[in-house]
């Protein structure tokens, strides 16, 4: 029997989970999928994510690949269902698709989006406070945009990062787009780049925030964006608001990305 190789698409709450990335004393999703795998081929089975997310941080699509340990009777359309009937209820699959050895569900990456989800109304929504980071200051939308168009492009984001002093090789990172929309009562910022670093999108959205609410301006945003130095860096907004958009492997996905507002996003998948 050929060896099978598999492309996963999962989504999550990630309110519970101390992030994607297995963590030694800490319930991670990386190891809750682990387990389930393990179950079903009854011999262990890891996994390789697209990238880490942070405690608490959420996943409209994030992706993980994988080799079959042995053959069992799943296709593309029952091991999503064979999946889901064991996973916690705050972990679904999507979609699951057979792909071969040279995939990797990390390497084989050319951008991501993300999305943080921000509640500006007066009184904070009970509902929603899982997924949204109320913030009851003015936000202006040219100022927003203002600082989001800064990003846009090729920068060293090290004064965007935490702990930059730990980043393994270029802390250079091209940003293809960001931007902000209302939806539903809530504003979207999103972001979509060839890759992030650490902290990264919750600290822009940190700056972004402060900027929209004249806490910060522009300037500063710009000064910071230039001279990487963290200690002039406003606040890192709070993981519970942050989701893992998409992750693209194919430069068509990527150009679709680009296209598709936030908005869309989330109505195919956040409530479906």
């Amino acid at each position: 029997m050929q060896d099978r190789f598999w492309k996963v698409t999962v989504q999550y709450d990630g309110t519970a989970y101390y992030g994607w990335q297995l963590q030694p004393d800490q319930l991670s999703i990386q190891e809750t999928i682990q387990k389930i795998l393990t179950k079903l081929y009854t011999v262990d089975c890891r996994v390789s994510g697209s990238g880490r997310t942070d405690a608490g941080v959420h996943a409209l699509g994030q992706v993980f690949s994988f080799k079959e340990p042995h053959f069992i009777n799943l296709s593309e359309d029952s091991f999503p269902r064979a999946l889901n009937a064991l996973l916690p209820h705050d972990i679904r699959i999507l979609k699951a698709e057979f792909t071969d050895e040279s995939f990797h569900a990390r390497f084989s990456t050319v951008g991501k989006t993300y999305v943080y989800v921000i509640d500006n109304s007066a009184r904070l929504n009970l509902f929603t406070r899982s997924f949204s980071w109320n913030r009851r200051h003015n936000f202006d939308l040219e100022k927003t945009k203002a600082a989001l168009d800064l990003f846009v492009g090729k920068h060293d984001f090290s004064g965007f990062t935490v702990n930059a002093h730990m980043i393994k090789g270029s802390p250079e990172r091209t940003v293809y787009k960001a931007s902000v929309e209302k939806w539903n009562g809530f504003y979207l910022l999103s972001f979509t780049g060839s890759g992030f670093l650490y902290k990264m999108v919750r600290s822009l959205t940190g700056q972004v925030v402060e900027c929209a609410a004249g806490i910060k301006t522009i300037e500063k945003a710009k000064e910071l964006l230039e001279t990487g130095v963290r200690s002039k860096a406003c606040q890192v907004a709070p993981a519970k608001g942050l989701f893992l958009g998409e992750v693209y492997y194919k430069e068509e996905e990527l150009s679709r990305g680009l296209s598709t507002p936030a908005s869309k996003l989330f109505e195919e998948r956040f409530f479906n």
